[in-house]
């Protein structure tokens, strides 16, 4: 047997309760063996191919690649990643192995990255280990291709009869890292029976095998282990420009992989075939506790790829969307399928009201609006803040409005998504599929290389790439035009600031240089995430955020609040 395993003696003793394995066990095989494949493979110049291998690296690695060859590297992953997966049994090497006698496209079953483990899987409450966990001697044995099984704090019942099959996509997120909640216009404001916010969009997180691991083989799932001790000697090298030994600290192997996802509830206005549907489960709540209910009527909006690269080691972050995320006030679409604007706004800023902001290390950093918040009677997306620091109406029928990215899409992304598009539209004539999803999903941008705000309008390094994000996964001003740190406490709680608390620049990326380390004010995604590199977690908020304690439900009261506060660390 040649499972992941850890010495009992290593565990945190907060640990409680074991899960019990069942059935027995099989022997592994290799999850490189293959049977032939079905499908026409289609490469173009462009580099894009669809095909079911994942690309390891960029082909020129991350310092010498173009933002068009970031590009093609992007579009590669995640057509691997929505490939088809092998049957889900619970065997080893099931999760995050493609079915090659499946085509791109067949959206009969599991897609590869939802067979990647729910955050809560890979981090479930103290009580628990991992599921799929079993004692052999003096040794903890973690089996990641065990079934899903969702272990918060207290047992989360079905609000209905429950299906025979458990969801591997569990939406267990209802807002954007604690500091709002995200809406779409399009969607019916008014609550059913089985759903009491139909416009939420809800959000998942989930690792790898390479992720798991790593965490289980260090006991970090827990925050057991060595976990303190490494985190706090990584933040400390960070803090005295030393760099340390690297299995001294948290550092995820290359090949390690996150996702994170946004899905939302589909209506008729949508036209279905033009999104990936599956089953999903979400949380609502039943008197004063959780439930969940499982239903196949979402579509994928949003896919967030994070992934460890041999020349990448700070991660590389790719973004996707859906075409239609975008809606003007009466619901045409904004951007095409390859990101360029059809549909302008009518208005002149991103957002109504307009959001202003300052930050300075000698006046503080204020976030506020220029004129009265928006009714959330039209198609746009819409968002409520919830921080302190970030202006809110203090009323859920009134928002801000969202009516364009702060930065269009770049023309190297526009052209890469025309040329994947290209690639999809001849693989599918080639293999007779007429009602794939895909081309109707486009790249928004791809970070692989960090730099700092002097070098943004250089060669490859636009404005945009420098502050990418998703419009439905990084909607408010904070996450749009992310850079430096994100304040965590008191009244400018949720802004982002270049500054420190003690009023010098701040700076979230660090990589290694001989015995010092290069410092970076990043923006966007990978600044986001570095904010968790210089908390000593390797870019990953899942681990620091560690052992879930329960899934989140949409309630916008302080309660609420306050524990999705707590649960992100902000």
């Amino acid at each position: 047997m040649n499972l992941p395993r850890i010495n009992l003696p290593q565990l945190s003793r907060r640990l409680l309760t074991v899960a019990a394995c069942a059935g027995a066990m099989t022997s592994c095989v290799n999850s490189s063996t293959t049977t032939s494949p079905l499908e026409q493979e289609v490469e173009i110049p462009s580099g894009i191919t669809v095909s079911s291998a994942l690309p390891a690296d960029l082909p020129s690695g991350a310092a010498n690649a173009s933002l068009s060859e970031a590009a093609e590297f992007a579009w590669n992953e995640f057509i691997a990643l929505n490939w088809p997966a092998v049957p889900q049994s619970g065997l080893a090497n099931t999760r995050d192995t493609p079915d090659t006698t499946k085509l791109f496209g067949d959206q009969s079953e599991p897609l590869v990255w939802h067979t990647y483990r729910s955050k809560v899987e890979i981090y479930p409450w103290n009580s628990h280990y991992p599921n799929g966990s079993f004692i052999q001697g003096d040794s903890l044995v973690f089996d990641y291709d065990a079934l899903p099984a969702y272990f918060y704090k207290d047992s989360i019942p079905p609000c209905a009869e429950a299906s025979n099959q458990t969801a591997l996509v569990n939406l267990d997120e209802t807002s954007q890292i604690s500091l709002n909640f995200m809406f779409a216009g399009i969607n019916p404001a008014e609550a059913t029976a089985t759903n009491s916010s139909p416009q939420l969009i809800r959000f998942l997180a989930k690792g790898n095998r390479s992720h798991f691991d790593y965490v289980t083989s260090k006991g970090y799932f827990n925050h057991g282990g060595s976990y303190y001790d490494d985190v706090q000697r990584y933040s400390n090298a960070i803090a005295n420009d030393k760099v340390v030994p690297e299995d001294s600290i948290v550092s995820f192997p290359s090949g390690t992989i996150m996702v994170k996802a946004a899905w939302r509830l589909l209506t008729a206005k949508d036209t279905l075939s033009q999104y990936h549907t599956t089953k999903v489960r979400y949380y609502e709540k039943k008197g004063e506790d959780a439930c969940y209910y499982e239903d196949t009527q979402w579509g994928l909006v949003a896919l967030h790829i994070i992934h460890k690269t041999p020349t990448a080691p700070y991660f590389t972050f790719a973004t996707f969307e859906q075409k239609d995320n975008l809606l003007t006030t009466d619901g045409k679409p904004i951007e095409d399928a390859e990101g360029k604007v059809i549909n302008p706004s009518g208005f002149d800023t991103p957002t109504t009201p307009e959001v202003k902001h300052t930050d300075s290390p000698s006046t503080g950093t204020t976030t506020t609006v220029n004129g009265p918040f928006c009714d959330d009677n039209d198609d746009r997306l819409f968002y409520l803040n919830t921080a302190n620091g970030l202006p809110s109406s203090g009323n859920s029928q009134q928002g801000i409005c969202v009516n364009s990215r702060y930065h269009d899409i770049p023309e190297t992304i526009i052209a890469a998504n025309t040329s994947a598009h290209q690639a999809i539209a001849s693989y599918d004539a080639a293999n007779g599929i007429s009602n794939s999803p895909w081309r109707h999903y486009k790249l928004v941008n791809i970070q692989y290389q960090p730099f700092d705000t002097t070098a943004i309008d250089t060669a490859n390094k636009p404005a945009a790439t420098y502050y990418q994000a998703n419009i439905v996964v990084e909607t408010n001003y904070t996450l749009q035009k992310f850079g430096g740190r994100q304040i965590a406490n008191g009244n400018e709680a949720g802004q982002t600031s270049n500054y420190g608390p003690d009023g010098q620049p701040f700076y979230n990326v660090h990589l290694p240089a001989g015995t010092q380390y290069t410092q970076f004010n990043m923006g966007g995604c990978m600044g986001c995430h570095g904010n968790a590199q210089v908390a000593g977690a390797d870019f990953s908020f899942i681990l620091r955020g560690g052992p879930v304690l329960e899934p989140d439900v949409p309630e916008i009261d302080a309660e609420n609040l306050a524990a999705l506060k707590a649960k992100y660390r902000f």
